[in-house]
C-alpha cells in the first residue's frame, strides 16, 4: 500500500509541474528587432533557407549562412550550434577564415532563423530529425566544390554531429569533427538524473508535455554583454532563462547519449575542446566566468573517448561552456590549440 501511495504522489508531482499548451514563441520577422551581430552576419554571410519535408508540427525549414575567404580554397567549416542557441559566433568564423576555410554555419530546424511560427523552439522528438538539415548542407557544400569538411559542433550540437558523423547519409564526406564541449552526459546530482529519466520516459503519453524553465539564467548572464559577458546576441533566439524543456527533447537527447556510451566507431579524426573544471551553484561569481556552468567536464571527457580511435581531447584551464566565449586570453589559446591540430591533420 505504501509503495502505491508513493507512486502516485510522484505523478500527482509530475502531472502538476507539466504543461502542454504552446509556450511563448521565439519567431521573428527576418529583420526583426535583430541584434547588431545579426545584422552583421546578414550582411557579410549568403543567406540560404533549405524547404524540409514537413514534419508533426508542419513546414521545416532550415538555414545554412556562408561566407568565404579572401583566398582560394577548397577547405570548409560547418558550424552546428547547440540547444538554445544560434549562430552568432562571428569571431569563430573569423578565425576559420583567417585559417583560408570557407565558413558554413547551419541553423538547424525550429531555431534562430529556421524558427517558424507554429513550431515549438528547439523541439524534437528524436536526434535524427536532424540529419536531413546536415545532409543537405553537406550536399551544398560539396556541389560549391568543398574538399575538405570539418564539422564543428558545440554543446548539443556536439552530439548532433556526432551521432551524424557515425550515422548520417554523408558522413563520409566528414574529414574531422570539432566538438566544443559536447553535451554527452546530463550533469546534476543522482535524484535531479532519475528526474530527467522519469520525464523523458513520459513522454510516450504526451509528446508535448514540458517543464516551464525556473533557471536563474546563471549561463545567459555570463556571457551576454548586457550581464557579466561580453556577447552581443539575439536574446528572443536564445533567452537569457532558456526555453522550456519538453519530455519529447529530453528522450531524444538520452538517446543520443546511449548510443555515445556505446561507441561509436567513428574512423575520421576528432578534437575535442572542454573547460578544466565544472561550476555547481545558481550564483554568477567570478568562478563562474572561469568554468563551464552548464555541464559535467569529468563525464564529458570520460564519454569522449567512446567516440572513435583518432580522438583528441584538449582540456582548456579556466574555459566556459562555449569554450570560444571565454574570456580573450583563453579563447586564444583555444584557437592556438586548434589550428595546431588542424595543422598536424590538413597541410596545404
Amino acid at each position: 500500500m505504501l509503495r502505491i501511495l508513493l507512486v502516485h504522489f510522484v505523478l500527482v508531482l509530475v502531472f502538476s509541474a507539466c504543461k502542454t499548451d504552446m509556450p511563448d514563441m521565439a519567431y521573428q520577422e527576418p529583420g526583426y528587432s535583430l541584434s547588431g551581430t545579426d545584422s552583421l552576419i546578414n550582411q557579410s554571410y549568403e543567406v540560404v533557407t533549405f524547404k524540409q519535408d514537413a514534419d508533426y508540427e508542419g513546414e521545416v525549414v532550415a538555414t545554412l549562412l556562408h561566407r568565404a575567404p579572401d583566398t582560394a580554397s577548397t577547405k570548409a567549416m560547418l558550424y552546428i550550434h547547440g540547444y538554445g542557441d544560434y549562430y552568432f559566433q562571428y569571431h569563430v568564423g573569423e578565425f576559420f577564415r583567417d585559417l583560408g576555410y570557407h565558413v558554413y554555419a547551419l541553423e538547424l530546424r525550429k531555431y534562430g532563423r529556421s524558427l517558424l511560427p507554429h513550431q515549438r523552439p528547439n523541439y524534437t522528438r528524436s536526434m535524427t530529425e536532424y540529419f536531413p538539415d546536415i545532409d543537405k548542407a553537406i550536399s551544398y557544400i560539396r556541389d560549391a566544390g568543398q574538399e575538405t569538411i570539418v564539422l564543428n559542433g558545440h554543446s548539443t550540437g556536439g552530439l548532433t554531429a556526432s551521432l551524424y558523423a557515425a550515422r548520417g547519409e554523408n558522413r563520409s564526406d566528414i574529414n574531422a569533427l570539432l566538438l566544443n564541449s559536447p553535451f554527452f552526459a546530463f550533469s546534476g546530482s543522482g535524484v535531479e538524473k532519475a528526474g530527467i529519466s522519469l520525464f523523458a520516459g513520459l513522454s510516450r503519453f504526451n509528446k508535448k508535455a514540458y517543464l516551464p524553465r525556473e533557471s536563474t539564467g546563471l549561463y545567459g548572464r555570463s556571457i551576454h554583454q548586457d550581464y557579466a559577458g561580453e556577447w552581443d546576441y539575439n536574446l528572443t533566439w536564445k533567452p537569457i532563462d532558456g526555453f522550456p524543456l519538453y519530455y519529447s527533447w529530453l528522450k531524444a537527447i538520452r538517446g543520443g547519449q546511449k548510443q555515445v556510451r556505446r561507441g561509436l566507431d567513428l574512423t575520421m579524426p576528432v578534437l575535442i575542446l572542454h573547460s578544466d573544471s565544472s561550476y555547481v551553484g545558481d550564483t554568477l561569481s567570478p568562478q563562474a566566468l572561469r568554468m563551464d556552468a552548464v555541464l559535467d567536464v569529468d563525464l564529458m571527457h570520460k564519454r569522449a573517448q567512446n567516440l572513435g580511435e583518432q580522438v583528441t581531447i584538449e582540456v582548456v584551464e579556466d574555459a566556459m561552456h562555449d569554450v570560444f566565449l571565454s574570456r580573450e586570453e583563453v579563447r586564444r589559446e583555444a584557437f592556438r590549440r586548434t589550428e595546431a591540430w588542424l595543422g598536424t591533420k590538413f597541410q596545404d
